[in-house]
């Protein structure tokens, strides 16, 4: 437990310097309100952290010192920055001691939640193997000739590698996961409080709502639980398509009140030089796609939406394509390293290399990726196949049910949101629509796993209840509502800081007392193990599964490098003298046969 709190405290302070420097240098004036630009900029620098590690991992393996060098390496660059350095002075000067101890307290909370043993089947498949490889070698050339699964590239994982030493032997991979539920609990408090200091904009009622929803979700859903409590990608693609629709209200409410309180507004005179808020919401969907790729619905929707408030200008496009491209590229690079496929599993593009996979094997694995094609058997003669398929799907979990009816409720709500918008000109409502909609079609389209839409199937039922609530507090046109100034979230009274504080000392003792007989208070305990076995492929000494069903839970685990189920016998070292920190390659069967123990 206080290994996890340690490493979050340590881990802030670079995010929100690397965040802080992005939005001044975007000027992004959206995010004027302190409470607004930290979460900002904390998310932001969460995904360019993510991403430089990837990058650094072509070149270095992620272990604990080149992971904390390449996070101060882009914090000192972020405070050659004047108005990042100001900035942040004037913050410590706001939050110490006054929110200190209530973040201290609300980390004992999380890091008491999420120090449990990790038992999510994912993570035993292929998550901590992708973290140990990293950490230990790097971006590998053809691990994905081990386990196909390896070659699923994250930024995630690159963020995790370093905080998962071999020392701490595989107790520590929630940890990731963990920071991102903190500040998703943080960023529901901020919000809380602007609606108690009556200072709450939409952007916050759809923090408070969205919270509401997914929060409990994450904590009494068993399954959501287990996926929350590992180093899982989903769970920052959930919390990022919240942050991104968020910041896309908050950035079309600053363009439309400037628009409303100028009378003599001109777009090219007053956004040509320094509205590059858009950007945020782009930055924020390509880290997203490199977490995992069924954020590709948040990538769309973002440049479409960068390239409206850009009003199409050629030179902003370019500069908007150049970026999304460098963010994207050391996920292109190291799929190209592991599996010799740029977007693998997807056969597009995909490179003649020794390692490679060919199309047809990276398309068919692929298609074991889409659940409407490998869960159901063919359908009876005189029954559309889609038809068979989802009633199977249908029936076959209760959350499956569930989500089918947030969906059928959603398409209604959604004519009652555009209204709204239509008559009450708050065009942000609409990009949040586009999020959800395209989202939740990819989804049911390609995978429709809940853990995998979760963020987008909630956003429809939560913005309309927002937009009710919202009425009822009597400020639903936000266009002719008054500039509210800076927000004094920071000058909550006495009173509601000390009851805050006894609240989430309380929740803190009673989630540590209920904690099983094994809870330790430095470490969490080791993840789930299995009986291996030591097997030999062309040189390759592996470990694998004794019992290669999934369902028994065996799995690879904290296995050593390297774990795989059966190697094909035409697998090899690509240099025996490197060994496997040199990567494997594929040859003709009949160039080398192999031999098994």
């Amino acid at each position: 437990m206080f290994y996890f709190i340690t490493t979050w405290n340590f881990l802030l302070i670079p995010c929100y310097l690397i965040g802080t420097a992005v939005l001044n240098v975007l000027q992004a004036d959206s995010f004027k309100r302190v409470s607004d630009r930290i979460i900002a900029a904390v998310w932001l620098g969460i995904v360019v952290l993510s991403i430089a590690l990837l990058a650094t991992s072509l070149v270095f393996p992620l272990n604990s010192w080149v992971g904390w060098c390449t996070a101060a390496s882009l914090s000192l660059l972020s405070l050659t920055s004047q108005p990042t350095r100001h900035e942040i002075a004037n913050l410590c000067f706001m939050l110490f001691p006054n929110l200190a101890l209530g973040l201290l307290t609300l980390e004992f909370g999380v890091a008491a939640f999420t120090s449990r043993q990790v038992t999510w089947l994912d993570t035993g498949l292929y998550h901590y193997g992708a973290i140990r490889w990293l950490s230990e070698y790097g971006a590998v050339p053809g691990i994905a000739l081990l386990l196909q699964q390896l070659g699923f590239t994250s930024s995630w994982f690159a963020l995790a590698a370093p905080f998962n030493p071999p020392i701490f032997d595989a107790q520590v991979s929630a940890i990731t996961n963990g920071f991102a539920f903190l500040l998703a609990i943080v960023h529901f408090l901020i919000a809380l409080a602007q609606l108690f200091t009556n200072q709450a904009q939409l952007s916050d009622w759809f923090i408070v709502i969205c919270s509401l929803i997914v929060l409990p979700v994450l904590v009494l859903s068993t399954m959501m639980s287990d996926i929350l409590v590992s180093p899982s990608p989903d769970i920052p693609v959930i919390l990022l398509t919240v942050i991104i629709a968020w910041a896309m209200l908050i950035i079309a409410h600053h363009r439309s009140s400037s628009v409303t309180q100028d009378e003599n507004y001109s777009f090219k005179n007053k956004f040509k030089n320094k509205f590059y808020d858009p950007f945020i919401p782009l930055i924020l969907a390509a880290g997203a796609v490199t977490i995992k790729l069924t954020s590709l619905p948040l990538l769309l929707i973002s440049v479409i939406f960068y390239s409206v408030f850009s009003r199409f200008c050629i030179k902003r496009l370019v500069i908007g394509a150049v970026i999304t491209t460098l963010l994207l590229s050391p996920m292109f690079a190291v799929n190209i390293i592991t599996s010799g496929c740029p977007v693998f599993p997807s056969s597009f593009l995909c490179l003649d290399l020794p390692w490679s996979w060919t199309a047809e094997e990276a398309k068919a694995v692929a298609e074991n990726t889409r659940v409407w094609g490998i869960w159901f058997d063919s359908p009876p003669q005189n029954i559309p196949p889609w038809l068979w398929k989802f009633v199977l799907w249908l029936i076959s979990s209760t959350l499956n049910q569930i989500a089918t009816g947030i969906i059928l409720i959603s398409i209604l709500l959604t004519i009652s949101i555009l209204r709204t918008s239509i008559n009450h000109r708050l065009w942000g409502l609409i990009w949040v629509l586009g999020l959800a909609i395209s989202g939740t079609i990819f989804m049911m389209l390609y995978a429709p796993v809940i853990r995998l839409g979760l963020g987008y199937i909630i956003i429809i039922p939560a913005l309309y209840i927002t937009i009710f609530f919202y009425k009822k507090n009597g400020n639903v046109n936000l266009l002719i509502s008054k500039k509210k100034p800076v927000s004094k979230i920071w000058k909550i009274s006495p009173i509601f800081s000390i009851t805050s504080y006894l609240a989430l000392a309380v929740i803190t003792l009673v989630i540590v007392l209920n904690q099983k007989t094994h809870y330790r208070l430095i470490l969490p305990p080791q993840m789930m193990r299995s009986d291996l076995v030591k097997k030999q492929v062309n040189g390759i000494n592996y470990f694998s599964p004794q019992d290669i069903s999934p369902e028994e839970h065996e799995l690879c685990w904290s296995a050593k490098l390297p774990c795989a189920f059966e190697l094909e016998d035409n697998i090899k070292l690509r240099d025996p003298n490197r060994g496997i920190k040199g990567g494997f390659i594929k040859v003709k069967r009949e160039q080398g046969t192999g031999n098994r123990e």
